[in-house]
């Protein structure tokens, strides 16, 4: 999505990716003030070619590359901390990560829990795979639907984290032990690990926006559209 003259601009894939949105997305990029990734996870990826050099970015905006530009990762994506550090060291390591970076609030996170489910329904579930990426994407989505996620701005209170995940990892180890027949997730290593995200030099300095999903507090909505993602707040 780009803004320009007061207006919105929004790239959507009709497909099942590969359409060449990420090139799309660049070739605007320059003349746009704010590129938004709305939705999605690190299961894809967007490959950019600027000044000569190969960029593949999987939840960073491709504005990234460039001075000047606000970059925002929305809510209505599933956020993976790992590899959103990942691409952000890379990209300072070569000095690039020249925009400034909002990350909203109220993104849903993709725990270790999402990707070991993942990876079991593939290997142990149907007997014909699906084929995912095994990157924890759609297990959390289906919690961001079920109301049991973990969202961004959740990181940033421990305390109400420890209840949450309390709750949340006593439901999944049900199913990894009862279903799957493997051994529960440690409590006190999956915390250690989410509290730690804030402790990474950039996670406590990055502007978050906190706001609800859809709706009102008193009239939640669980439905999902590009055009619904991309309201004017």
């Amino acid at each position: 999505m780009y803004m320009m003259k007061g207006k919105a601009e929004v790239i959507v894939g009709m497909q099942w990716g590969d359409e060449g949105k990420g090139r799309v997305a660049d070739a605007i990029t320059p003349k746009s003030d704010v590129i938004v990734r709305y939705q999605g996870g690190a299961n894809s990826g967007h490959t950019v070619i600027v000044e000569g050099k190969k960029y593949i970015f999987h939840i960073l905006p491709s504005g990234m590359l460039y001075s000047g530009k606000t970059c925002v990762v929305g809510n209505g994506v599933a956020l993976d901390p790992d590899r959103l550090f990942e691409e952000l060291d890379e990209l300072s390591s070569q000095g690039m990560d020249r925009a400034r970076l909002i990350v909203s609030g109220s993104a849903h996170v993709v725990m270790p829990y999402h990707k070991i489910l993942d990876q079991f329904e593939e290997s142990k579930g149907l007997k014909r795979r699906q084929g995912t990426t095994e990157q924890g994407i759609g297990p959390c989505y289906v919690d961001k639907f079920g109301r049991t996620g973990i969202r961004v701005c959740d990181l940033m209170h421990p305390d109400m984290l420890r209840d949450k995940l309390d709750y949340i990892l006593g439901l999944k180890n049900q199913i990894i032990t009862r279903i799957y027949d493997e051994k529960p997730i440690s409590f006190d290593a999956l915390y250690d690990k989410a509290t730690g995200y804030t402790t990474k030099s950039r996670f406590p300095s990055m502007p978050f926006t906190i706001k609800p999903w859809h709706g009102r507090k008193d009239y939640p909505f669980t439905s999902a559209t590009a055009r619904r993602s991309l309201r004017r707040p």
